[in-house]
């Protein structure tokens, strides 16, 4: 990933550009309200002269950035170290640099209140000049801003009050001087079918912590004084489900004081299940794993055999460059979202059917009278649409289908339309449905291979 720069002087005049060579980063990017960082270092030899610096203070400034992603910020201070004869750089990535500005309620008003497209609010809120809000479909009418919020925490509490699933995404595009800062509103990606993290990859180091400190019993307290004052109590059950049913000896309990709260029940069970979110966590180093913050993955303990959804909200990205030759690695932090049923005693009905006879056996798969045993390791998923088809066979063609995948799972756009069992094989680069239909249907079919 090639890493590349702008400067500008004291007066924000623009000075050079051009690429970054032997150098050390690492940006640090989550989506966690709660362990917000967002920042970055750059290690790199010091310059000849005080010219030549990226950064100083009341002097020169520089973005740093690898185009079209989101690793990119500005550098806003400096560490030299004499001894090694290097200066690290110091500063906030895109995200970092929204949590530096102050949503401010209206003079002679107790909050800021909006209404419109996503898009005109978020650009009219205290950000960069070059931050820009791309267009977007998606409304809101009278939210209401906490006081004194960053503009970062206050945007993205902003678009979980119109869709949870919302999403906040980053990119740089650089100009001839400077450049702009896209956000992008985006649906969280589901790609719990697609990939499923697990002890199984030698290649990757995963780690998964359970937090012995989470509470059993959360007592709430709300508004009033001593005797007067507003208590619920709030209990997790085994499988972590928060009610008020009271948990004989449940420990360890927590205290949640939340004194100006109009609705203390549901304040509770609100940060009840933040706190619950953060019991069980998932590291993971790994290369190429090709997710973006937000997306949401499956994980798996094999030792405790739970499977569970993740959302990544942390990405750790370092890069080493020698000037012929970069390293790079990628470090991804999870939370929990919920706990998934165990597919591999839960038989999955599905509308295609061919035969695998490698790998370890996790369950299998009944379409019709025919039974289809289902292998572990099917890594990745491949999603093949088909376009809307009124006979059989169909065969499709994409590079990247081989001889030895198999279609684990069909979707059909009118079911009615399969007349008994449908066959699907794979050849290099092609898929052929057989069987009998009735009527027309789009289809998209998931194809697996067994991993080595």
């Amino acid at each position: 990933m090639d890493l590349m720069y702008i400067r500008h002087d004291a007066n924000g005049h623009y000075l050079d550009a051009g690429y970054l060579t032997r150098y050390d980063v690492a940006f640090d990017i989550t989506t966690d309200l709660e362990y917000l960082t967002n920042e970055f270092e750059l290690t790199m030899t010091l310059p000849d002269c005080a010219e030549d610096l990226l950064w100083s203070e009341n002097g020169n400034s520089t973005m740093i950035f690898a185009e079209g992603t989101e690793f990119g910020g500005l550098i806003t201070g400096s560490k030299t170290n004499l001894e090694s004869n290097e200066i690290t750089y110091s500063g906030w990535t895109w995200r970092g640099m929204l949590q530096n500005y102050i949503i401010e309620p209206p003079a002679g008003q107790a909050y800021l209140t909006v209404s419109g497209n996503l898009a005109d609010i978020i650009n009219s809120l205290p950000m960069p000049s070059y931050f820009e809000a791309a267009a977007t479909t998606y409304t809101t009418s009278s939210y209401q801003f906490n006081r004194y919020v960053t503009t970062y925490k206050g945007i993205t509490q902003l678009l979980a009050s119109v869709d949870p699933s919302l999403r906040l995404s980053f990119s740089f595009e650089s100009n001839a001087d400077s450049g702009t800062v896209t956000i992008n509103i985006v649906e969280a990606r589901d790609l719990t079918d697609l990939i499923e993290l697990s002890q199984d990859y030698g290649r990757i180091a995963l780690q998964i912590t359970y937090d012995s400190t989470t509470p059993r019993h959360l007592i709430c307290l709300g508004a009033g004084e001593l005797e007067q004052r507003e208590v619920i109590h709030l209990y997790a059950d085994d499988d972590w489900n928060v009610s008020q049913t009271p948990i004989p000896n449940a420990y360890p309990t927590e205290t949640y004081d939340y004194s100006s709260s109009t609705d203390l029940l549901a304040d509770g069970i609100k940060h009840f299940e933040e706190l619950i979110a953060n019991h069980e966590q998932i590291e993971v180093s790994i290369d190429g794993l090709g997710v973006q913050l937000s997306d949401i993955i499956a994980a798996k303990d094999n030792l405790t055999d739970e499977t569970a959804t993740a959302e990544i909200t942390s990405i750790i990205y370092r890069c080493s460059d020698r000037g012929t030759h970069q390293t790079e690695s990628f470090e991804y932090k999870t939370k929990i979202i919920k706990a998934l049923p165990d597919t591999a005693n839960t038989p999955e009905e599905v509308s295609v059917t061919q035969t695998q006879t490698s790998g370890d056996e996790i369950g299998s798969i009944t379409v019709g009278s025919t039974t289809t045993t289902l292998y572990s390791k099917k890594y990745p998923v491949l999603p093949v649409s088909i376009a809307s088809f009124s006979s059989l066979p169909q065969t499709v063609t994409d590079s990247k289908i081989t001889a030895d995948m198999v279609c684990v799972k069909t979707e059909l756009g009118t079911p009615s339309a399969q007349t008994g069992d449908w066959t699907v094989t794979t050849s290099a680069g092609s898929l052929t449905i057989s069987g009998s239909i009735s009527g027309s249907t789009t289809a998209t079919l998931y194809l697996a291979r067994e991993e080595n």
